[in-house]
């Protein structure tokens, strides 16, 4: 598991150069509409080479999707008492840890 998010790691890495390839990104719709669709499209004028697809979910969706690899990168958040692995029912989706890499996939308004 370690080396498969190693390797995700330097893929996203190659794509955060500029390099052509694909990233695979993921939010929540609140988020979505307040900042990631114009960091998206910002992100996609200055990375043409760079195939983006987007995935809109509920932040606990997200969080098996990182799980699985089948997203590079997801806005997602925790509050005191729930975290973003407990779905809306309660029950957390996951229990094992994810390792949060937020520095690969921090984007700053411009």
């Amino acid at each position: 598991m370690i080396d498969r998010l190693d390797r995700a790691e330097g893929e996203l890495a190659a794509v955060a150069r500029g390099r052509a390839g694909r990233m695979l990104f993921g939010s929540f719709p609140t988020a979505t509409e307040a900042f990631v669709a114009a960091a998206l499209a910002s992100f996609q004028a200055h990375h043409p080479r760079v195939e983006t697809r987007f995935v809109d979910g509920e932040p606990y969706e997200q969080v098996l999707r990182l799980e699985a690899l089948e997203l590079d990168c997801a806005v997602i958040f925790d509050l005191d008492g729930w975290p973003a692995a407990r779905a809306y029912d309660g029950h957390l989706v996951s229990e094992r840890a994810t390792r949060w890499r937020p520095s690969l996939c921090s984007m700053t308004p411009t």
